[in-house]
């Protein structure tokens, strides 16, 4: 009879950890924890080790089955539901890591209601997860809850934003989706435009939010709910938005940028996109680099030009050009 203590389960594990393990799994099959090529892997120096990581992902997690064949014990990922619905939401698989990066900032009471908020809103979330903003502030919180409701029963919302003074409202609103960009949260919705008379789709940061009214629900009516038909928008939010100000319905341009030498690395075609839409063309013999990026309107891409000031060249088109040197010459005449 061994005389050996049960080992604690493991606090937490690293993203990469998780990621390397899950990744074989779903390879391989079912596991043994001695597996010398997958605790390598994760750098552990024995079976030991990956069992750990194996009961974590198992008792902490839930993505993980335990199971006996034979004498041996083997590890499998859950059903390929379960699986996916846990990983197709990217703030799914971070959130305990950012949480656990920032808990500092948050008491206990807020973290379980971040991990409510967030582990299983795939109806009504689409994005990564960031502390980046003030989640915790109830304000914030209400504005989430009640835009959830509203886009899991369907319902028409009217709203107004802080962008102008005193306000900017949208009427017969439609919530599509809550979506991460630009460090931000906001609302893709559809909304009718009274002065076009047409119902037009777009983004609203949920920070700028003033007010959020729920059309009043008749208990044997349907006329304040609406059937939901975003099947077009959740292609657009899932393929081609670059970030908050890239515009459905219109038909993308190509800029052709230049990197100077100085930053000519950052845009090479092994190196991590700024966005989704940029693509390598050539390196030029002075170590510079051309590169392209897509946009639907100049917001959309001229904020990371600006960041790379001056070593980001627009060569084309013209009109884009002419829009930021304009911009340039308007930020150096509020200098002088």
């Amino acid at each position: 009879m061994s005389n050996s203590k049960p080992r604690n389960l493991l606090k937490s594990i690293t993203l990469e950890t998780k990621e390397i393990v899950i990744e074989y799994l779903q390879t391989h099959g079912a596991t043994k924890n001695n597996t010398p090529e997958l605790y390598e892997a994760i750098g552990k120096r024995s079976y030991r080790g990956l069992e750990d990581v194996f009961k974590y992902l198992e008792e902490k997690e839930h993505l993980l089955i335990k199971e006996k064949k034979g004498r041996a014990y083997y590890w499998r990922l859950k059903d390929k539901e379960l699986l996916i619905e846990k990983l197709s939401q990217k703030d799914a698989i971070s959130l305990d890591y950012a949480i656990e990066l920032n808990k500092e900032e948050f008491d206990i009471d807020t973290i379980k209601r971040l991990k409510k908020m967030f582990q299983s809103n795939s109806k009504v979330l689409l994005g990564n997860l960031s502390i980046s903003e003030n989640l915790d502030n109830e304000k914030m919180n209400d504005f989430y809850n009640t835009l959830s409701y509203a886009i899991e029963h369907h319902l028409y919302l009217r709203l107004e934003f802080l962008y102008k003074l005193p306000h900017f409202t949208f009427y017969e609103v439609k919530p599509v989706k809550i979506v991460f960009a630009n460090d931000n949260w906001y609302l893709a919705f559809e909304h009718y435009d009274r002065e076009k008379k047409v119902r037009l789709f777009q983004f609203g940061r949920l920070a700028f939010i003033k007010k959020i009214e729920l059309c009043k629900d008749h208990r044997y009516s349907t006329k304040n709910r609406f059937n939901p038909n975003f099947d077009k928008y959740i292609k657009f939010l899932e393929n081609d938005v670059q970030n908050a100000m890239t515009m459905y319905g219109v038909k993308p341009q190509k800029a052709t940028i230049l990197a100077t030498p100085n930053v000519a690395r950052y845009f090479k075609a092994d190196i991590k996109k700024a966005l989704p839409s940029q693509k390598f063309i050539e390196e030029r013999d002075n170590g510079s680099v051309i590169f392209s990026l897509e946009y639907t309107q100049p917001l959309e891409i001229l904020p990371l030009i600006q960041k790379w000031m001056p070593d980001l060249i627009i060569l084309e088109p013209d009109s884009l050009k002419q829009e930021y040197i304009t911009k340039l010459q308007k930020s150096l005449e509020n200098y002088s």
